[in-house]
């Protein structure tokens, strides 16, 4: 997934290179989770560290995700 964020950021902002826009995924994916409860914020990081497909069960997070809202 981290590459589909570098590849959206460096065609929506003229001139940034290809460290630039992992530079600036990584920026933008710390600061999601920091700001999540650490059970999303671990979902983040595998569906970032993977591939994007597969790797999280999309059912299971969003248990999490309900769960953690009360829901």
């Amino acid at each position: 997934m981290i590459e589909q964020l570098k590849a959206a950021l460096a065609k929506g902002v003229d001139g940034l290179d290809d460290r630039q826009a992992e530079q600036a995924a990584r920026t933008a994916v710390d600061f999601m989770k920091d700001r999540l409860p650490p059970p999303i914020a671990d979902r983040l990081e595998e569906l970032v560290d993977g591939d994007g497909e597969g790797d999280v069960d999309f059912g299971q997070l969003g248990s999490t995700i309900k769960g953690f809202l009360g829901r």
